[in-house]
């Protein structure tokens, strides 16, 4: 395609290539009103692309968070993680039976945010993008995780490895269409 010298290449990728914008959909959203030590959000359907979790949550007792998928507990879980706080910062790769999220305790609110990537798909595994924080710790950790189904996520279990989600508690997820 030649252009008039008035014209860029920008000025024709603009009107003739425009990418679609992703939508958000919510399909859920729960504030816990008791202590809780797992959320379930169960009938996922599997008309969007990606979904994304959000948790704002604080815990009962020292303890962290986990996400299960499509209620498996075997060692599917895959990620690489990078975490640092004021005293420091490490990585490492691990093979789970949940996704990690961030540690919990009864004052600082912890924020996490999972990307499902192609959940919807049944031809390939689901990669999971995790980034967490927690207030007045000065901690974040980033993760890229591999769930190793080729099954559409249809579930998504938020829980606790001991003690339970504080009231107040909030989880919400949203399925992504472009």
């Amino acid at each position: 395609m030649a252009f008039p010298k008035w014209q860029s290449f920008l000025d024709v990728w603009d009107k003739e290539f425009v990418m679609p914008t992703a939508t958000y959909i919510a399909l859920a959203n729960l504030t816990l009103t008791s202590s809780d030590a797992s959320v379930e959000f169960t009938s996922i359907p599997n008309t969007y692309r990606d979904l994304v979790l959000v948790a704002q949550t604080k815990a009962t007792g020292n303890t962290y968070g986990r996400v299960r998928v499509n209620g498996d507990t075997g060692s599917n879980y895959v990620r690489i993680r990078m975490f640092g706080n004021s005293g420091g910062a490490s990585s490492g790769v691990n093979t789970l039976t949940a996704f990690d999220l961030s540690d919990l305790n009864t004052t600082d609110w912890n924020f996490d945010t999972l990307h499902f990537l192609d959940a919807s798909a049944t031809d390939k595994s689901k990669t999971v993008l995790i980034r967490s924080s927690q207030t007045n710790v000065s901690e974040v950790s980033a993760q890229a995780g591999r769930f190793a189904s080729s099954s559409a996520i249809s579930s998504i279990t938020i829980l606790t490895n001991s003690n339970a989600f504080e009231v107040g508690s909030t989880f919400a997820l949203y399925g992504i269409v472009s």
